[in-house]
């Protein structure tokens, strides 16, 4: 079986990280340094949109339709439309849905709260 080091870690594509927002350009391998819990390294891809609940909430089972879920859009193409279900909380439902295009975010079913673009800033 041929693997790679367990030191590095590969991207293959444009990768964002979650905390800093940094960029790595792929395809290539990261060198693997040890962290703290508080900051793994979560690295987003290109044409991603992300939906963050509100930090006060303690259950993963909440009403999302209601709270004002955070928009998190990366690097998606202002003529590209990005369509994310929101889960009821409740089971197998969907309690609406959350489309994203051209940097704006709009809600069916669903409260939206704060939109960000996350957009390139530096290169790791």
């Amino acid at each position: 079986m041929n693997r790679r080091p367990v030191d590095n870690i590969a991207y293959p594509t444009l990768s964002r990280s979650f905390w800093t927002n940094s960029v790595i350009q792929g395809p290539r391998w990261v060198k693997k340094e040890n962290y703290p819990f508080t900051s793994i390294p979560v690295y987003i891809r290109e044409n991603t949109v992300l939906l963050l609940g509100p930090e006060n909430v303690d259950v993963p089972d909440y009403d999302y339709a209601k709270v004002g879920l955070e928009v998190r859009s990366y690097q998606v193409a202002d003529d590209q439309e990005v369509v994310v279900q929101v889960p009821s909380g409740d089971g197998p439902k969907w309690a609406g849905k959350i489309t994203v295009k051209g940097g704006q975010a709009c809600g069916d079913g669903v409260k939206v709260g704060v939109v960000s673009e996350m957009k390139v800033t530096d290169e790791l």
